[in-house]
């Protein structure tokens, strides 16, 4: 086999120069692990920037590549392990002399990991979509962003950093995994002064994605505002009081001691050996009631997720500490062997130099279950507890969604009981209305719309759905109990102290309301009345005169009227650009039956393929320009469009237009 050629293949890092090629990895696995019971090459690829801006000045840029490999042997309870930053046969060989200082192996072979096709994050690299001269930008932005906040504000510190590894797993029984981890971070630090006293705050995001999500000004703007809440509730804080007392820690920062306290303690060699506070404690309650410990590495694109670990194992949920009883550890393979239980995918390395250790992947406290109790309600699916506990760790201008929730409902009930309802099926609706929040992350559309459709599958009755669908008027109201919520969650938002927003930030949103608006062309004058958290904006077409004018309004209305039949998640609409999904939805049934015969089953593929679809044929089928539209690489690009042709009923090639107009439909419809 010769050496890769594909310039697209991310393999291409491993398998260079004519140095190694993928059929000779295999083949000194097999050579050089065979007298082992379990054991792997491990090669890997990584580069990384990173950037330090401070003081409104770029103080450092840095980039680098890296490339080794990792040979480990298992032979019983011995490891040998070796590696080099060089990826070649001889070096490989080289590094399988030291396996043969282990004892042969006395039992068969292990079993290799199960395989696995998921991927929950995008093959694409993050450094090269955004120019260096964008980041740069990015970061003078939130310098001037953050010290215009408050005049309090003395000095802004900005990193930006990004990696991008590519990592293979070859084992001596002809398993072969690949895994492609994009990460990147952004990280703001603000320092206060007053009065002589000066104090920091700061915040930090980011995940296994692209640049493009912290280059959205709604995300660098939220971590601006956090760490200048932080800073100035230090400036006002006083010394805390000696001595030894209960402490309550909420969500956030504090998840930091849940990491090091129990985290650690619950990973499997310290167990083994006997060196945590939580060994042969299994069965015994470790924890208060109710409190629920784990580790879940297959959340999609979080920072600790891996779609499969360093020794190839698939991720998963792994149940550590169940209501305040401990129920297991984190494993690796050679720990789960020798304490005979299973794996759970938590092999990790710091990199290609080190040897494979259980080690966590997202772990946290679950929450939920203690607000079900609070407000009283029985019967909600475990999978809707699990998704109102999410809303502990999600915020709304400062206000906490899960206290918010419990509020509104409670405030639902007040109201019921004055009107003569039900109180408790007022409650569940004030309870579940902003459900959506948990998940609205990972899927497009508005939040009431993704709650309503999610307490659906988990068995919601109609009152319910129809409060959380229309508690923002996204739907008609055809429940009492709607416009309770409505009311109730107004007067929660609204009431004093429960937000994080001062006048000057209404004023400037405002501001900023009308400058969107003026943005579009045909606009030449806008009033921004409200400042509310959703805008819908319809822009009819341009004429001169009266009827012009009167054509442009009618085109307007028309706009809107379809975004409000589709029930579309889309805030902001040109007629011009849906002027022919209107007259096609103006019989829904016929625009339905369309988008069936035209899609086939791509109408019900993930939004992800459908969108890659509907770029392309946007971009005049340019696969280069509809790639960089999508943030991704055009390798990945052309494997989903290969995967859509399987879908449709006809080619893609063949049916450019249909095809197009039916997913611009499916695009509008949400």
């Amino acid at each position: 086999m010769k050496a890769m050629s594909n310039s697209t293949d991310p393999r291409r890092f491993l398998y260079r120069d004519g140095n190694l090629e993928p059929a000779t990895a295999q083949r000194l696995a097999a050579e050089l692990l065979k007298s082992c019971d379990d054991g792997e090459l491990y090669l890997q690829y990584r580069a990384s920037e990173a950037f330090g801006f401070d003081d409104g000045r770029l103080k450092t840029a840095d980039y680098s590549t890296d490339a080794g490999f990792g040979l480990r042997g298992v032979s019983g309870e011995m490891t040998g392990f070796a590696h080099a930053n060089e990826l070649s046969e001889a070096a490989i060989r080289r590094a399988g002399e030291t396996l043969t200082l282990l004892d042969p192996a006395k039992a068969s072979m292990a079993p290799a990991p199960r395989l696995n096709n998921r991927h929950l994050y995008t093959d694409g690299d993050p450094m090269g979509l955004i120019p260096f001269a964008d980041k740069v930008a990015l970061c003078q932005q939130i310098d001037a962003a953050a010290r215009a906040r408050d005049p309090r504000v003395v000095q802004v510190s900005v990193s930006l950093a990004a990696s991008w590894s590519v990592v293979e797993i070859v084992r001596a029984d002809g398993f072969l995994a690949t895994d492609i981890r994009p990460l990147v971070r952004l990280n703001i630090s603000i320092v206060c002064e007053a009065n002589g006293r000066r104090e920091s705050g700061t915040f930090g995001i980011g995940g296994r994605y692209l640049y493009d999500g912290l280059f959205e000004p709604k995300t660098w703007n939220r971590a601006i505002d956090e760490a200048l809440a932080q800073a100035l509730v230090n400036l006002d804080s006083v010394a805390a009081p000696a001595g030894e007392m209960t402490v309550l820690l909420g969500p956030g920062w504090p998840g930091i001691i849940l990491h090091e306290a129990i985290g650690h303690g619950l990973e499997g060699d310290f167990n083994r050996k006997g060196t945590s506070a939580f060994s042969g404690r299994i069965g015994e309650r470790v924890g208060a009631p109710g409190v629920t410990v784990v580790d879940d590495g297959s959340i999609p694109n979080r920072r600790g997720s891996l779609s499969i670990d360093d020794e190839g194992t698939p991720t998963g949920e792994t149940v550590l500490i169940e209501d305040g009883i401990l129920k297991g550890y984190m494993q690796d393979r050679l720990n789960a062997r020798l304490m005979g239980v299973p794996t759970t995918g938590n092999g990790r390395r710091e990199s290609y130099a080190h040897a494979p250790m259980p080690r966590m992947t997202n772990t946290f406290m679950k929450a939920g279950k203690d607000a079900v109790l609070e407000v009283n309600l029985r019967g909600l699916h475990p999978k809707v507890v699990e998704a109102m506990g999410k809303l502990t760790y999600r915020t709304s201008y400062g206000q906490n969604v899960l206290r918010h929730s419990i509020e509104v409902a409670y405030l639902c009930q007040i109201i019921a009981d004055q009107l003569g309802l039900d109180g408790t099926i007022a409650r569940r609706c004030g309870f579940l209305h902003d459900i959506g929040k948990a998940m609205d992350h990972e899927m497009e559309g508005g939040h009431p719309k993704i709650g309503m459709d999610f307490a659906r599958q988990y068995g919601e009755k109609e009152p319910i759905l129809n409060a959380i669908g229309g508690h923002h008027a996204d739907i008609p109201s055809t429940s009492f109990y709607t416009p309770i919520v409505m009311a109730a969650d107004a007067v929660s938002s609204a009431r004093p102290g429960a937000r994080r927003e001062s006048m000057e930030k209404y004023v400037q949103r405002l501001n900023e309301l009308q400058d969107i608006a003026m943005g579009f062309r045909g606009v030449n004058e806008a009033h921004a009345i409200q400042a509310g958290r959703e805008v819908r904006v319809a822009i009819g077409s341009t004429g001169p005169g009266v009827d012009g004018f009167r054509r442009s309004h009618f085109d307007a209305i028309t706009t809107q009227q379809m975004m409000a039949r589709l029930h579309s998640p889309q805030q902001i609409a040109e007629y011009t650009d849906i002027e022919l999904v209107a007259l096609l939805t103006a019989d829904a049934d016929r625009a339905a039956a369309f988008v069936k015969r035209v899609l086939g089953d791509l109408e019900s593929a993930s939004l992800e393929l459908r969108s890659a679809v509907r770029i392309f044929v946007r971009e005049q089928c340019n696969v280069s320009r509809a790639a960089g539209k999508l943030f991704t690489h055009r390798n990945t690009l052309l494997r989903r469009l290969a995967r859509a042709d399987e879908l449709l009923p006809r080619p893609l090639a063949e049916n450019t237009v249909e095809v197009g107009v039916a997913l611009d439909v499916l695009h509008w419809r949400g």
